[in-house]
């Protein structure tokens, strides 16, 4: 399985990192566009499935940040795959 969790090899690299799940709804996105904007110390990692509710438009204005990274997968999925 592949390390979501991974960023580019770098000095964030020793950065911690925030997961944040459903981060491209409505609601989510304004947690994560608040966490990459205020905690440029972290990498924040957006898990969403994008089904009805997700949408990547809402958070253009954060997309190309050094410090964030989208990863489109279901929670759910994963924690079967990895037992």
């Amino acid at each position: 399985m592949k390390n979501v969790f991974q960023f580019k090899k770098s000095k964030e690299n020793d950065m911690k990192n925030i997961v944040i799940t459903g981060g491209a709804g409505f609601i989510g996105s304004h947690v994560v566009r608040l966490f990459v904007n205020k905690y440029p110390e972290y990498n924040i990692i957006n898990l969403d499935k994008l089904t009805y509710a997700g949408n990547l438009a809402n958070l253009k204005d954060i997309e190309d940040k050094p410090n964030y990274k989208f990863v489109k997968m279901d929670i759910c999925d994963s924690m079967h795959s990895t037992s």
